[in-house]
């Protein structure tokens, strides 16, 4: 689960087109990524010198864990560039799911982190 937040068809119509491809790509790396990491502990499982012992992780938890880690940490890779177009900034107010503008100190790109 990437948030624990529900997002309804009317924030999803209204957000950034821009912003909404930057989400969608993060999310895909992510999920690449938690494969990858599935497909690895398995293969070990399978290979394990101990095959009749009870397998120690399960492939699945640990891929959507490293999956969800993955994508915030692309957002966060992202917020942290900060090379949004200008155009972009007014789609990004507080109440944005994804990612928002704040300026407490300096206009700054931070990631809305819902976890």
């Amino acid at each position: 689960m990437l948030c624990r937040f529900s997002i309804d068809r009317s924030q999803v119509q209204g957000l950034h087109v821009g912003i909404w491809r930057v989400v969608s790509l993060a999310a895909l790396l992510g999920m690449d990524c938690g494969r990858r990491r599935m497909v690895e502990l398995q293969y070990a499982q399978q290979h394990s010198t101990a095959a009749h012992a009870a397998p120690a992780v399960v492939p699945a938890l640990v891929a959507s864990r490293v999956a969800v880690g993955h994508f915030w940490s692309m957002l966060q890779e992202f917020a942290c560039l900060c090379s949004v177009p200008a155009s972009w900034l007014p789609a990004l107010a507080g109440g944005h799911p994804f990612l928002c503008w704040r300026a407490p100190v300096g206009p700054k790109l931070v990631v809305h982190h819902h976890m």
